[in-house]
């Protein structure tokens, strides 16, 4: 017989649905503590505040995901699979979590508030920075042979977080998976690492921001880190 959940397990999983459905500040300690059905008290004893029960829920939310990801990255599979697998994760957990919440919840940082408490946005912000990092260390190695610059690995992976970011915001507003089927295929043909998911369509046109204008911006800022310095 299963044990049933500590209160402050069950404080924090009814603020995770609250806070990820109507974000941060629509959310008030009585719907919580009515979700969780505890008493305010019960809270207040075991978080503090709602504040800093926001930011158990982002340091939770953050460590399952984190450890699933690592746990691709442990593989043996090639490094381009693990990077389609990463960006299929996406779509993998947000299927996981529409069954268990009932609706598409996109990721925390899209659906909560602005100008939220400090603590919370500094652990979000970290959090943000750790996730970026895994992929920008995938990108800068198996690009590694084009020999692009920090700075065009750099932007390489912003591109790709905010194809991620936008598929996700989609897919919150819908309600709907569907966005994120093409996600890794999309993603990985942006790059150059991938034919475009869609048969027929030209990659150069349907990708116009793929390798070529990425060797182009290199080139470009080669030049003009050559003129910086005065060299022919």
């Amino acid at each position: 017989m299963a044990s049933k959940p500590s209160t402050p397990n069950r404080i924090i999983e009814a603020a995770t649905a609250l806070f990820w459905r109507s974000g941060y500040h629509a959310v008030s300690v009585d719907a919580i503590c009515g979700a969780a059905l505890v008493q305010k008290g019960s809270l207040y004893h075991a978080f503090g505040s709602k504040a800093d029960l926001l930011t158990v829920v982002i340091q939770q939310i953050w460590e399952r995901d984190r450890g699933e990801i690592e746990k691709i990255y442990l593989t043996d599979d090639p490094l381009l699979e693990k990077l389609r697998n990463h960006l299929e994760w996406f779509g993998i957990s947000q299927r996981r979590l529409k069954a268990r919440y009932g609706f598409v919840p996109g990721t925390f940082e899209i659906v909560i508030d602005t100008n939220i408490p400090e603590k919370a946005q500094e652990f979000m912000s970290a959090a943000s920075h750790d996730a970026i990092g895994i992929m920008r260390d995938t990108i800068n190695t198996l690009l590694a042979p084009r020999r692009l610059n920090a700075e065009t690995v750099e932007w390489i992976t912003t591109v790709i977080r905010q194809l991620v970011r936008g598929a996700l915001i989609e897919a919150r507003l819908g309600n709907s998976l569907t966005p994120l089927d093409a996600l890794p295929e999309s993603a990985l043909a942006l790059i150059g690492l991938a034919p475009p998911p869609i048969v027929g369509v030209n990659r150069e046109v349907m990708f116009p921001i793929g390798l070529g204008a990425i060797e182009t911006g290199l080139r470009e800022m080669q030049r003009k880190e050559r003129d910086t310095m005065g060299f022919d």
